[in-house]
């Protein structure tokens, strides 16, 4: 489906056998899409070379920063 002529949604035709399986599946392919969104997005920002010390530290500094905040 489209509005103003950009695509809104997806009509899916299901059974009421398999209503669960389609739902699981689109909300499987929802999150990969999502995962790869994301790596891709790290590796602009070239956070994909992180080291495991780097990563660390930024835990260690959101945890602090939650800390605060709460």
């Amino acid at each position: 489906m489209t509005s103003n002529g950009a695509p809104v949604a997806i009509l899916t035709p299901v059974t009421a056998e398999s209503v669960d399986i389609v739902l699981r599946a689109q909300r499987q392919a929802r999150a990969a899409l999502a995962l790869a969104e994301l790596q891709s997005g790290a590796a602009r920002r070239g956070l994909d070379r992180l080291t495991d010390m780097e990563i660390e530290s930024e835990i260690e500094s959101a945890r602090r920063n939650r800390k605060r905040t709460e």
